[in-house]
């Protein structure tokens, strides 16, 4: 448990330093073992919440795991709408914000995944597109 505390606050850190938003640290963070995916953002008594599969957290890393939730934090801190599905622009945008923001270890969890075919999406792409984008946006090539 420790460890999420750990994570989230860097996170929190790092997202902050991004953008100014004093309300982004009372983002919660809620685990849901029956989410059909790593992480989304939902609508909860009104506010954005990350919701995470913390069964899929601990099958496929803390890495993988921060990438995508570094994602959704990236989605609210860029105000887009909450809604079940994002528009591909906004996915994009999501990947890319992620990508400049994760530790060296989590850009390559997840470019590893995405090179595997992982996270593969009408909305995101395939997981070679998504590679590709995350590299563009990291190393600006």
């Amino acid at each position: 448990m420790m460890r999420w505390f750990r994570c989230k606050a860097r996170y929190l850190a790092i997202l902050l330093s991004v953008a100014a938003v004093p309300a982004f640290a009372q983002v919660p963070e809620i685990p849901d073992p029956s989410l059909p995916d790593i992480a989304m953002v939902r609508m909860w008594n009104g506010q954005p919440v990350i919701v995470y599969n913390p069964t899929k957290c601990q099958q496929l890393g803390p890495y993988l795991c921060g990438f995508y939730r570094a994602h959704e934090y990236c989605h609210i801190q860029r105000a887009h709408p909450i809604r079940q599905m994002w528009p591909q622009a906004m996915e994009f945008e999501a990947d890319c914000c992620a990508a400049q923001n994760v530790s060296n270890e989590e850009f390559v969890a997840a470019f590893q995944w995405f090179m595997s075919g992982g996270g593969s999406t009408p909305q995101h792409g395939t997981g070679q597109q998504r590679a590709a984008r995350i590299r563009a946006c990291r190393f600006g090539n």
